[in-house]
């Protein structure tokens, strides 16, 4: 039984974090001139790396050469931090989702009193930290106020406006973005490679649209594709299928016929298309959905013109029966595009 992927292959180091240079690099500075705040807010979008870079502060912290920007990855510290490590009793990470209650703040903040067991400090990371409830905030305001010197906080949060004012006002806010695909596929293509992995041409893009920017998201999809993929390599056909977006050729032919006027070939191409997909259509993720196609010559639009997904006329398309849509598209073949008025389509 394999791991996932972005287990195997979370980041041990800020170096290795793609895509938040924003943040790793002020913080390895901080962390150079031992700068380092008593509490951080991490924020962004999931899957960015907001928990991954508190691991990687909390082990930069507790190094035995540290606090360190580059962790030894030598000392028990480092060792029991380290992806697939059996964590440090001085590194607590809570999530708040369920322990987000006034009783759950304040016995951790009886917890937080004590000294650190082996290492330099005791650090707290707070995952989820917009599920604390305002009463378990104010329960940990003075503590995170005035910590001890060996107590560290570290939250973590997709909502940071969520976050009590007056805790985030004593933070260092660091917010983290979803990653640009350059980097993305370049890190893909670097981790197929360790996989043993071959990956067809167009995959990979697709892979990091569906991934939408989350780098965690971005692996899960690239592992789905990989566990079915056969004989170790990944198809663009197997990747279009399974992420329902619209082959790159039928793209190619909707867009001559456009050009060119050709009604019929346009319902033909879209036609053929329907018949393919038809069982696993993802009218969200595709570039060319039935509504938004449908949106060109009916609505009289251009398909990169946003059309509503509940209008009358997508509603009729999307649930009137084959026999219908069959009629409907031999009498709009028989003329020009530019010539199908907005709601005619329901009038046929």
């Amino acid at each position: 039984m394999s791991t996932a992927l972005y287990r195997r292959y979370r980041p041990d180091r800020f170096e290795d974090v793609i895509g938040q240079d924003h943040v790793t690099v002020p913080l390895r500075t901080a962390l150079a001139k031992d700068r380092v705040n008593h509490a951080y807010l991490f924020s962004g979008p999931r899957g960015c790396g907001k928990t991954t870079s508190a691991r990687i502060l909390a082990r930069c912290l507790n190094c035995a050469q540290g606090p360190t920007p580059t962790p030894c990855g030598e000392c028990d510290s480092c060792r029991d931090l380290a992806t697939g490590g059996p964590g440090s009793l001085d590194v607590l990470e809570i999530d708040a989702a369920s322990h987000g209650g006034v009783e759950d703040a304040r016995g951790l903040r009886e917890r937080a009193t004590f000294a650190p067991v082996r290492d330099r400090y005791k650090i707290l990371i707070i995952d989820e930290a917009h599920m604390v409830t305002a009463a378990g905030f104010n329960a940990l305001l003075k503590i995170v106020e005035e910590p001890p010197e060996h107590l560290k906080f570290i939250f973590a949060t997709t909502e940071p406006e969520k976050v009590i004012g007056t805790i985030r006002s004593r933070t260092h806010h660091y917010p983290f973005r979803l990653v640009p695909p350059e980097p993305l596929i370049a890190y893909l293509e670097q981790l197929c490679a360790e996989e043993g992995v071959s990956v067809e041409k167009g995959v990979l893009p697709l892979v990091v649209r569906a991934g939408t920017g989350s780098v965690r998201d971005t692996l899960s999809v690239l592992d789905q594709l990989i566990a079915g993929a056969q004989e170790g390599q990944v198809s663009y056909e197997l990747a279009v299928s399974l992420l329902g977006f619209t082959p790159e050729a039928l793209l190619d032919d909707v867009i001559d016929a456009v050009a060119a006027d050709d009604t019929p070939t346009v319902f033909r191409v879209v036609g053929r298309w329907v018949c393919e997909c038809c069982m696993a259509i993802d009218v969200r993720k595709a570039s060319i959905a039935s509504p938004d196609f449908i949106g060109l010559s009916i609505h009289g639009s251009a398909p990169w013109r946003h059309q509503s997904m509940s209008t009358p006329q997508t509603e009729f398309m999307m649930n009137a029966p084959e026999s219908t849509l069959s009629q409907l598209a031999l009498a709009a073949a028989a003329q020009p595009l530019h010539t199908l008025a907005p709601g005619q389509a329901m009038a046929l």
